[in-house]
């Protein structure tokens, strides 16, 4: 019988794997197991894209994508007027933070 805890691990793919967990497990069908928990605790910690861009921050933080997605499902919106209305909201983010070469 497979405990909720391995369990959770399995179904997350190892993200947010918590260290008090005994990873080792008679279950011979969990060959993924050990490489999830051995990057999820052991591997690098690599910021994400937008803490080095403040317009994709933006983006990120204002939902502009689901906004996008809730539009399509709840509204009834066209996929193209949609996706033309995150991509106009996108550009002028990006306007405000101009990317100068150096």
């Amino acid at each position: 019988m497979i405990s909720a805890r391995t369990a959770r691990i399995d179904d997350n793919l190892g993200r947010g794997t918590d260290g008090s967990n005994p990873v080792s497990s008679s279950d011979e069908s969990a060959t993924n197991r050990p490489a999830y928990v051995r990057q999820g605790l052991f591997g690098p910690t690599v910021p994400t894209f937008w803490t080095s861009n403040p317009a994709y921050a933006q983006v990120q933080n204002e939902h502009v994508w689901q906004t996008a997605w809730s539009e399509i499902i709840q509204d009834k919106e066209t996929l193209q007027a949609a996706a033309e209305k995150a991509f106009k909201r996108v550009e002028e983010m990006f306007a405000k933070y101009p990317i100068t070469q150096t």
